[in-house]
């Protein structure tokens, strides 16, 4: 059946067929069983929508999650519990353990969604979902692709970000766009504010990507690698001022970092 379903969404994608698969692929429209992948309060919003819509409109028919850790990094060496490990236990959903083992607990899922997971899934996990897995990543792909996009997106005075839905690839970030929206940067915020304004509006991208998500798939674009801009994670010494710079300069560096990091101060001397 599984098989079948793949080779519609291809014919999909070819003119002459387009209505009448695109039609029964409507007709046919099931609920989803779906994996979840995520750590983080950015992944909780998703984890919470899915959650909430499957007790609504049955969008959702089953919801199971994979939680890399129970605890989370929060500063260096300080850790909190995990927010999606404590949704979890509170809402009494299933967890499946990391790294999944046993690919038969698998079985029966229609397709996986990742959100701020923070490690790479192999491919014999990928394929063992029929619709492989869709991530959440909080940038314009493939502008910040990598680790830190939120960050990147303060630090260099983006006046514009968004969400971008996508299938995952072997390699991070790098996989075909099902959807995108674009945000404007408010203006003066934090990391931590546009994380929770990226982590609700990816949650909601992500529903809307779900209802249609055969077309999505038929429809995907693959990322332009000529306008790729990486997005690493903080390197050590970042949180250094330097007062020669710019007060616009050190502004976006403290509103970038400061949820993250605490400060050290020098005073950088101009040569004379």
């Amino acid at each position: 059946m599984y098989r079948f379903h793949r080779h519609l969404l291809k014919l999909c994608s070819i003119k002459p067929y387009h209505k009448i698969v695109n039609g029964y692929c409507k007709s046919q429209r099931r609920n989803w069983k779906i994996l979840f992948f995520g750590t983080d309060s950015f992944s909780l919003e998703t984890l919470k929508l899915l959650n909430e819509n499957s007790k609504k409109d049955g969008l959702v028919c089953e919801l199971q999650v994979v939680c890399a850790s129970k605890f989370v990094k929060v500063r260096r060496k300080l850790k909190q519990v995990s927010p999606v490990w404590t949704y979890v236990q509170d809402n009494d959903l299933k967890i499946i353990p990391w790294p999944v083992v046993d690919k038969q607990s698998l079985k029966g899922f229609n397709v996986g969604v990742l959100s701020s997971f923070g490690h790479l899934i192999p491919s014999d996990v990928l394929d063992s979902l029929p619709l492989g897995i869709i991530n959440v990543h909080p940038s314009l792909l493939p502008r910040w692709r990598g680790a830190n996009p939120i960050m990147h997106t303060i630090l260099n005075g983006d006046k514009e970000t968004g969400v971008t839905i996508m299938q995952l690839s072997e390699r991070f970030d790098c996989g075909p766009i099902l959807n995108q929206k674009h945000y404007p940067v408010p203006a003066k915020c934090t990391a931590a504010d546009l994380r929770q304004l990226l982590a609700k509006e990816g949650g909601a991208l992500l529903i809307e990507t779900l209802r249609d998500l055969e077309q999505c798939i038929a429809n995907k674009r693959e990322q332009d690698e000529r306008e790729v801009v990486d997005a690493p994670k903080r390197k050590p010494g970042i949180e250094i001022v330097d007062w020669s710079k710019s007060c616009e300069s050190i502004s976006r560096l403290y509103r970038a970092i400061s949820d993250e990091v605490s400060y050290k101060y020098i005073i950088a001397l101009k040569p004379e």
